[in-house]
Order: C-alpha cells, then sequence, then structure tokens
C-alpha cells in the first residue's frame, strides 16, 4: 500500500501552489541568506494587508513597492486590480502588470498571465498553448517555483512560512478557491502545521470538487480506499479514481492503475494498469514512468 500513499502526495502536490491569482506571492521571500530589500520588505507588508483584508493598505504597499520595480509586487498589485480590491477593478491594468512581472521571469506573473490566457479575459484570447508557454518558463525561470511537497515538508519553506502558506490555503478556501480548498484538505488529512483531521479533509476535498478541482477526486479517492475520516469504500475509492483518471489527472491515473494491477474493487487487469501508467508518465511524473518499467519487469516475467 505504499505506493499509493506516495501517488497521494504526489497527486496533491504535482502543480505549482500558485493556482489560483493570489497564491504565488508566498513564495517571493528571497531566498535563504539573501539580504531583503525595502521593496521586499513592502511586498510581505501588502501581502500580509491583503490576509488580513486591509485592501487599502495592501495597495499602498504593493504600489509602492511595484514603482521600485520588484517584480512580484507587481504581480500582487495586478492582483488587486484583477480583483477591485482597495483600488477600482481594471482588468487591462493587472494584464499590464502581469506582463512586466513576467518579462521580468517572476513566476508570479508568469502563473498570472497564464491564468489569463487559460480563461480568456482581460482581452487576451483564450488558449491553452499561450498558457503553457507561461507555465513552462515559470518552471524554468530563475525564481523556480517550489512544489508543493517541498513546501509543506518545509525543505524550502522555514516553518513560519508553513503556517504563511497554510493561512494563504484557509483565505482561499474561504472564497471557494478549487486549488486551495483541495490543498487545504491535504494540509488537514496530513496534520501540516494544523491538528490531523482526516473527516475536515475529506469534507475540502468535497468542497473542491463542487468547486471544479481535478486533483482532489483522486485525493478523496485515496481516503476512501484507506478509510480515513470516511467509511472505507474501495467500490467508491474506485469510481473516484476512475473519474480523476478520466480527466487526465496524473494521480487519478496512477491509482486508478494501482487497482487494476492489484484488482482491488475490479478485475485484474495488468495491461490496462500499465496502459494508464504510460499515459502519467506521458504526462512527465517520473513515479509514473519508474512504476512502469517496475511492473513491465514482473508482467514480463509472470508472462514467461
Amino acid at each position: 500500500m505504499r505506493s499509493i500513499v506516495i501517488m497521494n502526495i504526489r497527486a496533491a502536490f504535482a502543480h505549482a501552489l500558485a493556482s489560483s491569482l493570489f497564491a504565488a506571492m508566498l513564495l517571493a521571500a528571497p531566498p535563504e541568506g539573501a539580504e531583503a530589500t525595502e521593496a521586499d520588505a513592502l511586498f510581505w507588508k501588502g501581502s500580509e494587508a491583503i490576509l488580513a483584508e486591509d485592501f487599502s493598505a495592501a495597495f499602498e504597499s504593493l504600489s509602492k513597492a511595484a514603482a521600485q520595480a520588484h517584480a512580484p509586487s507587481k504581480a500582487a498589485l495586478g492582483f488587486l486590480y484583477f480583483n477591485g480590491w482597495g483600488c477600482e477593478k481594471d482588468l487591462q491594468k493587472a494584464r499590464q502588470l502581469y506582463e512586466e512581472s513576467a518579462k521580468a521571469g517572476a513566476h508570479q506573473g508568469l502563473n498570472n498571465l497564464a491564468h489569463l490566457y487559460r480563461h480568456g479575459v482581460a482581452g487576451v484570447q483564450k488558449t491553452c498553448r499561450k498558457q503553457s508557454s507561461f507555465s513552462k518558463r515559470r518552471q524554468i525561470s530563475g525564481t523556480r517555483q517550489p512544489t508543493r511537497w517541498r513546501i509543506f515538508t518545509g525543505k524550502r519553506t522555514r516553518s513560519t512560512g508553513l503556517k504563511k502558506c497554510v493561512s494563504w490555503l484557509q483565505f482561499g478556501a474561504e472564497r471557494n478557491y478549487p486549488a486551495c480548498l483541495s490543498d487545504l484538505g491535504f494540509v488537514y488529512q496530513h496534520g501540516i502545521a494544523v491538528p490531523k483531521d482526516a473527516q475536515k479533509a475529506a469534507q475540502l476535498y468535497q468542497k473542491a470538487i463542487d468547486a471544479g478541482s481535478a486533483s482532489a477526486v483522486s485525493n478523496l479517492g485515496y481516503l476512501y480506499l484507506q478509510g480515513e475520516g470516511v467509511e472505507k469504500d474501495p467500490g467508491k475509492a474506485f469510481k473516484l479514481f476512475e473519474q480523476s483518471a478520466k480527466n487526465g489527472n496524473a494521480g487519478g491515473l496512477m491509482n486508478l492503475a494501482f487497482m487494476r494491477y492489484k484488482g482491488i474493487a475490479c478485475d485484474q487487469d495488468t495491461q490496462a494498469a500499465l496502459t494508464l501508467l504510460k499515459q502519467a508518465a506521458d504526462q512527465g511524473s517520473e513515479q509514473a514512468r519508474s512504476l512502469l518499467e517496475a511492473w513491465s519487469r514482473d508482467a514480463g516475467q509472470v508472462q514467461k
């Protein structure tokens, strides 16, 4: 069962933390050992003000930092203009700030600009290709964004940063952001900077699913498979993994492959499991690729 535990973790944190417009601002702190600038301080002051819902103060601090060409602050300021928080709503201004931030290589700007192209707002044409371009640049930029797993295990974030991350997730969850609901569910499932509460995790995953999250489908399936926070129900887990896999979610594909491979709540079907793993591997999942190689070798030995 160890492998499916790992799949659950990877499914929850496969994408960067900045799935919603504001969440990427969490990661703008200077690297450990680097000296914080005045603009960095203003950025964090503005970010804290957003958490406190003091949008006027946030706008003031972020405007000052953006005026100093602080790229993350430009993205954060654009976020305020996008929502009309502390200022008059102005999608074109938001887009301009995102573009300036992205050109400077800030992952916050790249992520937020990708969001505009994904949904076709602020005068841009909806295109997944353009979104993928910005998302890829975000991953290879000099301010490479840590994975959610690294953030929440503290490998790239101090303990105080963990609490701040959770605060942002709660902020987004209250506003029904799917990614934040899903990630907050993971936080409660594993007791990361909060008391462990599998039942609350299940509730958050369900809310995330209702809000449109794909990754939460697989995560909730995992809870049903294990009987954590919900009554154990492998059949329901299988259906959820199947739903997640149909949506192309790598975690769902791997978890469904696991059940097919082991014959849990379904007929054992090694070939179907390998096909599902290949789909996940084709998405770039190293774990799926490793499992595919191992299971293929095992299948070959059985056929002999």
